[in-house]
């Protein structure tokens, strides 16, 4: 058998760089198409936002190279720079400052406040698949004015945010029938079944801490003001129900993932509640902003 050397061509540096530039072009040109021109305003919003919030003595810590952090003040003046890039104000916690662009609203931009918390905005993309998608669909990360990859990201938007506890039952049928059931058979009181439909939140965090860690959050145990159901009466349901409760719950795929959020991410419970978890364009349940307490990725 007759065998043919194939040649390698050669090419000279410069045309080598030339054609990465020509790839680089293509992609950030399909890029554009795809979300459009937008995008190229985010490292411009970034910088805006944190040095016009920056604090009193900030030419002293320049100087020491620390990074400016928005202030928490009134936040007239932040929406005003958010528009003025061609943004709308969506919200602002601890950690980022949220904003979506006018023309594509199906997108949201999560900005990082501080650069030691560039690990938050990684959390949600490389957990989304991790954890059956509990986080909004992260299309796209960059840098901003901290300089990391991981400034800010493009996330999809949420079509519905869940305000009232009885907003979350359609997510977990299995419990909401588990709940119904116990009623009838007498095992829990009427008054304390409309209760925890009513504050289904709560009752869906307890569960979930209770599935992955083993243990009831002292500082949730039912002690919130606008929920009634004392202490008591909550360890009496995740005692006497245990078996049933853990039952009813290890059939719920969403509180599996979410156990296993609270007890592998070190997520704070409390984000896993009304108002600041929505549904997702295409019907998910989705934590719209996750505070995480340790980086994973050290």
């Amino acid at each position: 058998m007759r065998i043919q050397k194939i040649g390698l061509m050669k090419i000279s540096r410069s045309h080598l760089r030339l054609l990465i530039l020509e790839t680089l072009d293509d992609l950030a040109s399909q890029e554009r198409e795809e979300f459009g021109n937008w995008i190229d305003r985010i490292p411009d919003l970034h910088k805006a936002i944190l040095q016009d919030n920056k604090p009193e003595g900030m030419g002293t810590r320049l100087l020491k190279g620390e990074m400016p952090v928005v202030r928490d003040r009134d936040t007239t003046r932040l929406k005003k720079i958010i528009n003025d890039h061609g943004f709308d104000y969506i919200g602002k916690g601890a950690f980022r400052v949220v904003a979506s662009p006018k023309e594509r609203p199906e997108y949201v931009v999560k900005l990082l406040r501080e650069p030691s918390e560039a690990y938050m905005n990684q959390v949600e993309h490389q957990f989304q698949s991790r954890f059956r998608n509990l986080f909004p669909k992260v299309y796209k990360h960059g840098a901003g004015l901290h300089g990391t990859p991981w400034d800010w990201i493009i996330v999809d938007s949420v079509d519905k945010i869940l305000i009232e506890g009885r907003d979350f039952i359609p997510f977990f049928p299995k419990l909401h029938k588990f709940l119904l059931q116990m009623g009838r058979e007498g095992k829990i009181t009427p008054d304390d079944v409309e209760l925890l439909l009513d504050n289904f939140d709560v009752f869906m965090q307890h569960i979930a801490r209770f599935y992955g860690v083993g243990e009831l959050d002292e500082s949730l145990i039912f002690l919130r003001d606008d929920f009634i159901i004392r202490k008591a009466r909550g360890e009496r349901l995740f005692s006497d129900l245990k078996e049933e409760l853990m039952a009813a719950a290890r059939s719920e795929p969403i509180i599996h993932d979410l156990a296993m959020l609270v007890a592998n991410v070190n997520v704070d419970l409390n984000d896993i509640n009304r108002g600041n978890v929505g549904m997702s364009r295409d019907g998910r349940f989705v934590i719209i902003d996750a505070s995480i307490f340790s980086n994973p990725f050290r």
